[in-house]
């Protein structure tokens, strides 16, 4: 194993899954491999430091999709896109939403281990950069009680006038406490306000 980093396998073509598994393993990589998107998705732990190598082109929920509900709930593992029906308007969408590489099969196999070390150097970086439990509870103490009512409510998925709703407040007045919540738990948007308080409840005792 490789920094105790896993490199999780997303393709519903068997023979495809084995193939890559055994290249990666046999670099010393510790694998795990998944049939479906929806199979990761109900084993993702954020917590496991690695990176993602996902074919876009699968049954039911496709890697596209994938990549939108972990981008949704803050996750930000770095993600290699594989396919071997992939465009340049597909890679072009994955690239945006925080893909590390876009790689036609049938896959150089150097070229994968180059790019797979380069996704877990980039998740290694960010891990190191996360601030600790300690350091959260502090941003948090800042943030008043109505400020925090908006912040849970958001950790929840609302919309801002949902929010207001269930407060009984204006949404403007919504609109001014989650600018104050994203400033004081300094996050750049509503996304990486998700990741953060994950991440604070994962290291729970």
């Amino acid at each position: 194993m490789q920094n105790e980093a896993t490199i999780f396998l997303v393709d519903d073509d068997t023979a495809a899954l084995d193939s890559l598994s055994w290249l990666l393993e046999s670099a010393g990589f510790d694998v795990e491999t998944y049939n479906s998107a929806v199979e990761y998705l109900n084993a993702h732990d954020p917590q496991k430091p690695g990176c993602l190598v996902l074919d876009v082109c699968m049954p039911g929920m496709d890697g596209l999709e994938l990549q939108e509900k972990l981008v949704a709930i803050g996750q930000r593992i770095p993600i290699v896109f594989v396919s071997g029906h992939g465009d340049v308007p597909m890679s072009v969408q994955a690239m945006k939403a925080g893909a590390t590489d876009f790689l036609e099969k049938p896959i150089d196999g150097q070229l994968l281990l180059r790019v797979v070390r380069r996704a877990l150097a980039k998740d290694l970086k960010r891990r190191e950069q996360e601030p600790n439990r300690a350091e959260i509870e502090k941003r948090m103490d800042r943030i008043s009680r109505r400020e925090r009512e908006v912040m849970e409510l958001l950790y929840a998925g609302k919309s801002m006038k949902k929010i207001a709703l269930d407060l009984e407040i204006t949404v403007q007045t919504v609109a001014k406490h989650r600018t104050q919540v994203l400033e004081k738990m300094e996050v750049e948007g509503d996304a990486e306000l998700v990741r953060l308080l994950a991440t604070y409840r994962l290291q729970e005792p």
